[in-house]
């Protein structure tokens, strides 16, 4: 999936064929990994064996996506969906089954999918305030078996795959309008939190009501010049931009603001990282060639460093362990 910013969601497979969620910044940018580690570990247990995978996002930078069990033998644990914002997960549930998978998200935060039953039976779902709720029980045509929800736009439309009378179909379904305007009612919150000098972070608010909007984001109670959509960036952070942010929605029925929320500018920042030190012990004023590979069976030993050894044994800093845990090494002498 792609938002209009050109942020891209998908998978990527460090190691051992697990795929894990990622987001990907273009052109020439690096993927930035979610931290679906700690989503499996907090949300929803221990699970050593998992994959994962973000299934899209849109302008606000949200993130959905599944997570699956990924071991030889059942583990019969649920495998919800999940919602990543500003920086934290949502577990999404499931509609009494094992299995759910989030498949859109507009950009009013409102998120659709499918799930199991607790009859194994296929669903489809909708996700707004705070809750699952099986979009079956939402239409009144007879007939009608959604199954799975596969888009959902800025106007709640929603399409997906279904059955009717027993036959495949595919639906679109559309909110019933009530004719009178509904004022903001807020979806999700902007999220806080604590980031390094000159870093980039977005707050974002989704409501739902009746539309236009205009947004007002403030910081410590007063407005900020040019913040009239419902995501503010804040890009190369300084000391002087930590403070207290909210943001004031309105329409033409009414207005709602969101929970006040505190970003933290660290300025000075100290950070530790676990890294690999090699020893090589040779005959000193030799030079050697250090070489690592990134799996037990591989063979494409790529180089790291050349020494000369003052003293022996020599310790070598891998620079690259900290984001690399499974490298080995070996070392060559060179004429």
């Amino acid at each position: 999936a792609l938002n209009d910013s050109g942020i891209a969601a998908g998978s990527i497979a460090p190691g051992f064929g697990l795929d894990r969620a990622a987001t990907f910044a273009f052109p020439g940018g690096t993927p930035a990994l979610l931290d679906l580690t700690s989503i499996v570990e907090n949300l929803y247990g221990p699970r050593p064996v998992y994959t994962s995978t973000a299934t899209a996002i849109n302008n606000a930078g949200q993130v959905v996506g599944i997570v699956r069990n990924a071991g030889g033998a059942p583990i019969l644990q649920p495998n919800p969906a999940f919602v990543v914002s500003g920086g934290s997960a949502t577990n999404l549930g499931t509609l009494g089954g094992l299995n759910a998978a989030a498949r859109d998200i507009n950009n009013n935060g409102i998120v659709v999918g499918d799930s199991t039953l607790a009859d194994k039976t296929l669903r489809a779902f909708i996700y707004r305030n705070g809750a699952m709720t099986d979009l079956n029980t939402l239409i009144a045509s007879s007939g009608w078996v959604l199954t799975s929800a596969k888009a959902i736009n800025d106007k709640g439309q929603i399409v997906g795959s279904a059955t009717f009378n027993g036959e495949a179909h595919g639906f679109l379904l559309s909110p019933i309008d009530t004719g009178a305007p509904q004022p903001p009612s807020i979806v999700s919150q902007p999220m806080g939190g604590s980031f390094a000098l000159g870093a980039t972070t977005a707050l974002a608010v989704s409501v739902t009501g009746t539309s236009p909007y205009s947004y007002e984001w403030q910081k410590d109670g007063k407005p900020i010049d040019g913040s009239n959509t419902n995501s503010l960036v804040l890009t190369s952070l300084r000391g002087t931009d930590s403070g207290s942010y909210r943001a004031i929605i309105r329409n033409a029925a009414g207005s709602a603001t969101t929970t006040a929320v505190t970003v933290t500018v660290l300025d000075p920042l100290l950070a530790t990282a676990q890294y690999t030190v090699v020893r090589v012990s040779g005959e000193l004023g030799g030079k050697y060639l250090i070489e690592s590979v990134n799996r037990a069976d591989g063979t494409d030993w790529q180089p790291l460093t050349t020494i000369t050894l003052t003293q022996s044994p020599q310790l070598v800093l891998d620079a690259e362990s900290v984001t690399n845990r499974f490298r080995l090494y070996r070392a060559k002498r060179l004429p």
